[in-house]
């Protein structure tokens, strides 16, 4: 089991419920009401916000998405973005 999904587990049903249902959106490129915003110093690095948990993410220059962290909002969380 990598990262993503173990951090996924770690959070409530409802949380990861909202969480995967507004990157869903992102994926659809309907981003209208989300709180996504670009990360500074970095290209291309993005995190979405719903609660006080944060889905971090990479677009590659062709579109595709990587999901780089998922997890509840701490002092570490964008430390290595």
């Amino acid at each position: 089991m990598d990262k993503i999904n173990k951090a996924l587990l770690k959070l409530s049903d409802k949380q990861r419920t909202k969480l995967m249902d507004a990157y869903g959106r992102v994926l659809a490129e309907q981003v209208d009401g989300l709180d996504l915003k670009k990360l500074k110093g970095n290209s291309n690095v993005y995190r979405l916000r719903v609660g006080d948990s944060r889905l971090i993410f990479q677009q590659l220059l062709d579109g595709e998405r990587i999901i780089l962290y998922v997890g509840k909002r701490d002092d570490k969380t964008y430390r290595d973005f």
